[in-house]
């Protein structure tokens, strides 16, 4: 068995580690920290160029549509750091403090405050995890009223649809539903995006008031709402595992 490590290469975010092995067939895995190739021994020369060629080809399209090897954003509230919240940025302020207690604040002068358990400060993971919570918890409860104002003017201009409660909430694997009664539930997460991908997604779960479902009549109310949907659409599918939370 022959193994060899390649520098990082430019499309991908982690190593390549090619091994040369007995088998039948050249395959490729997508590692935590690597990702390694394998091809077989008896290949010449020209065949393993190509098959690895294609094989990184392949992980370069894998890993930008399913967003792999996304960062992590461990340093993302160090103080001085910025966070763009519905268009506006806040610059953040990280305090470290004696006790227990887990505080956030926003001023008047677009700045987050993260007051934090001095014991934090030495444990990087847990700090991380700790101010994530501490700011879902704080954008679902200072920007609720922002989104439900954003909603009814979109809803009043476009729909003129009956609502019922409009909520936030932190998920992950949507970013919105709408309920046959007229409840909206929002991700948080939608907070970060930009202003207009956000109002795409608002105007989303509204035309579900009329079409509870993704049928051409569906597509329809929400292209004639906003023209240009597809392409906030598509930031969503290729930009949002570059967000904050």
């Amino acid at each position: 068995m022959n193994e060899k490590l390649l520098a990082k290469i430019q499309e991908l975010p982690v190593p390549v580690k090619i091994i040369i092995e007995i088998r039948k067939h050249a395959r490729i895995a997508l590692k935590k920290n690597q990702i390694i190739i394998r091809i077989p021994k008896g290949m010449t020369s020209s065949q393993r160029d190509k098959s690895t060629q294609e094989l990184i080809q392949w992980a370069t399209k894998t890993i930008s549509e399913k967003q792999l090897y996304s960062p992590t954003h461990k340093d993302s509230f160090l103080s001085g750091n910025t966070i763009q919240i519905l268009g506006q940025n806040y610059q953040i302020e990280q305090h470290f403090v004696a006790g227990d207690r887990l505080t956030l604040r926003f001023s008047p002068q677009n700045t987050i405050k993260f007051y934090l358990p001095i014991h934090l400060s030495n444990h990087q993971e847990d700090l991380y995890q700790e101010s994530k919570d501490l700011l879902i918890k704080g954008l679902n409860r200072y920007f609720l009223l922002d989104i439900q104002k954003r909603v009814k003017e979109l809803n009043q201009q476009y729909f003129q649809a009956d609502l019922n409660k409009i909520t936030l909430r932190y998920t992950t694997s949507r970013w919105g539903s709408c309920s046959s009664t007229g409840a909206i539930s929002l991700s948080t997460r939608l907070l970060l995006v930009p202003p207009e991908v956000c109002d795409y997604v608002i105007l989303h779960e509204l035309a579900h008031r009329f079409e509870m479902n993704h049928s051409d009549r569906f597509w329809a109310l929400v292209e004639k709402a906003m023209p240009e949907y597809r392409k906030h659409l598509q930031w969503l599918k290729k930009e949002s595992g570059k967000l904050l939370i």
